[in-house]
């Protein structure tokens, strides 16, 4: 198992001061933040104990978050991204906490270091958008259920499935939605990054 230092950029809400790791950007955007631009917080994190390798496949631990800033990197952070190995740039999916996040990223680095391919020992920017990291919301659970009880109906009425169950998965698609401008705001940020690399 390996300690590895990922870098990151999100739009997610800024946690309180002195915040746990894990709670130092929020799960949510506020109700009136809508599409953006939101801001952007650009930082490091460390990730413990991730195990890439093929038969444990097991991701890491946020450990620590590393000089987060609003706006940019550091110089020290943006010296690291350009110390010649390759940038995977990463963004994850459903149900990712921020420190869930920074653990995949995390692993992914790990593991594609561990094909011994110089090209593949990379530093990986984590982009993270707003996810509370839940499949289902627990207010959702009685609803959902008695939802399944009147699927056939709904079908024969209105020839579609709403549930309940769905409400977290259609939450964190209107948050990744409306993190497309920030994500290309990113990517445009990072670019000369790129081409100091090249």
């Amino acid at each position: 198992m390996v300690d590895t230092t990922v870098h990151f950029i999100t739009n997610r809400p800024r946690g309180p001061a002195g915040a746990a790791p894990e709670d130092a950007f929020g799960g949510d955007f506020p109700e009136a933040a809508g599409a953006g631009p939101h801001p952007l917080f650009f930082g490091s994190a460390r990730v413990t104990g991730t195990d890439a390798r093929p038969e444990a496949l097991r991701t890491g631990r946020l450990d620590a978050i590393i000089d987060a800033q609003p706006g940019d990197f550091s110089a020290s952070m943006r010296g690291d991204l350009t110390d010649g190995r390759n940038l995977l740039l990463f963004v994850h999916g459903f149900a990712n906490s921020f420190s869930d996040g920074l653990a995949r990223a995390a692993f992914n680095r790990e593991w594609l270091a561990a094909s011994d391919l110089p090209e593949a020992d990379c530093q990986v920017v984590a982009f993270t958008w707003p996810s509370p990291g839940r499949i289902v919301d627990g207010q959702d659970i009685i609803p959902g259920a008695a939802s399944v009880l009147l699927t056939t109906l709904a079908w024969a009425l209105e020839r579609r499935v709403a549930s309940p169950f769905a409400n977290r998965y259609v939450d964190d698609r209107t948050n990744a939605r409306n993190s497309g401008n920030d994500l290309a705001r990113a990517i445009t940020q990072i670019a000369p990054l790129l081409h100091a690399v090249r």
